[in-house]
């Protein structure tokens, strides 16, 4: 039998579309099930084994993203406390002048200039403590060089030795820092 040359070009035809499918020629036509079965298990087996990986992928950058975010508001944070602390810096040198004013108003016989004078000083210290200031309490407490600035040293028989006798400016913090130490004096 002779083949008609339109018969031998569709066959090549075939033959080059089994080729682009991946299967031999001489596999196209045989039934060889059992290697494509296992070919087949193999592409499932690395296809699942790559969406794993990308999977895994996918949930390191979202760890990685919250950890960013995280970093960022802590950062936010730590500057809008400094900046606060900075100003209130600024601030401390009015608050002594005003109560020292206090002090000095309770010598003379003016209520008037003096209940104002309290009211401006509680208002103030209200805004403080509302921002997070507190003033740091020292009186009968041991000297701490972290919180305390020892301006003078006395002999005391009531208090122990190291222990904070008096208060000559307050300090204060703002959270954990430290704005200004007390300036104390501290018994021998």
């Amino acid at each position: 039998m002779s083949e008609k040359p339109e018969d031998a070009l569709r066959e090549d035809e075939k033959e080059n579309r089994r080729e682009a499918q991946g299967q031999p020629g001489d596999m196209a036509g045989e039934g060889n099930g059992a290697e494509d079965v296992e070919g087949l298990r193999q592409e499932v087996a690395r296809l699942q084994q790559e969406k794993q990986e990308l999977f895994e992928q996918v949930l390191r950058r979202q760890a990685d993203f919250e950890n960013y975010r995280k970093r960022v508001q802590r950062e936010r944070a730590e500057w809008r406390d400094d900046a606060l602390g900075d100003f209130i810096k600024k601030m401390l040198p009015l608050l002594d002048s005003l109560e020292r004013a206090l002090k000095s108003s309770d010598t003379r016989e003016e209520k008037g200039l003096k209940e104002g004078l309290e009211m401006v000083h509680k208002q103030f210290m209200a805004l403080l403590r509302e921002e997070g200031v507190e003033e740091i309490a020292c009186r009968g407490d041991d000297f701490d060089p972290h919180i305390h600035e020892a301006v003078m040293v006395v002999d005391s028989e009531e208090h122990g030795e190291n222990t904070v006798v008096d208060e000559l400016q307050k300090g204060y913090k703002l959270k954990d820092r430290i704005l200004r130490c007390s300036m104390v004096t501290v018994a021998k």
